[in-house]
């Protein structure tokens, strides 16, 4: 027989207007980062959850964050624009770029990269220091919704709303292999911390 869980509620985080899609962890422990529907970002400190702080307010939902921890920066996937580049310790934006018409659904780096999940399926790399384009993959007019890097195959997975998961090359970005068994959107993968299984959930109720 199984044991219960028990819950209790510590704190609790008010001033989003609007639905929050996406929390970032940073460095410092008691310091995470929310992005949201009314397109703002706040930055957080679970001892003194009252005192949100506004990072940055953009026009339209965010939807993807990603602390770059070396440099102490944060990106913003900023939905029918592109992406913005937040100095943590300034606490401003120092870079961004129009990046497509549609959603920005997952942002991740890889060494010198950003690469991030769009909506109309395509997958998009940028150089990390000019925001240029280095490449892009589009295999399917359905939306890319999550990726995970395996740094030790040198690879990514990327989960698609046309119920597949891709596994593409970090070094050509070719095609590896094409991953089915879920029977709609595969909205999240991620990797081990062992990086020796992919876990996936969809939106047909399945982990897989």
């Amino acid at each position: 027989m199984s044991t219960p869980i028990t819950v209790h509620k510590l704190s609790q985080f008010s001033g989003h207007r609007d639905c929050i899609y996406i929390l970032e962890k940073d460095l410092n422990p008691n310091i995470f980062y929310s992005g949201s529907g009314d397109g703002m970002v706040v930055k957080w400190d679970i001892t003194a959850p009252e005192n949100g702080e506004l990072l940055i307010k953009v026009p339209n939902s965010v939807y993807s964050l990603k602390l770059i921890e070396e440099e102490n920066q944060l990106l913003v996937g900023h939905n029918f624009e592109g992406i913005h580049l937040v100095d943590l310790n300034e606490k401003k934006e120092i870079r961004s770029v129009k990046l497509t018409s549609s959603y920005i659904f997952d942002i991740s780096t890889w060494e010198d990269k950003i690469i991030a999940a769009c909506g109309d399926g395509e997958v998009i790399v940028l150089n990390k220091d000019n925001f240029s384009r280095i490449y892009s993959i589009k295999v399917t007019d359905k939306s890319a919704r999550s990726i995970s890097i395996n740094p030790l195959l040198k690879e990514i997975a990327v989960g698609y709303s046309d119920n597949n998961i891709r596994i593409y090359s970090l070094e050509d970005f070719s095609l590896k292999q094409v991953i089915s068994g879920h029977t709609l959107s595969v909205f999240t993968v991620k990797y081990s911390p062992d990086f020796k299984f992919l876990f996936s959930g969809s939106r047909d109720a399945h982990l897989k």
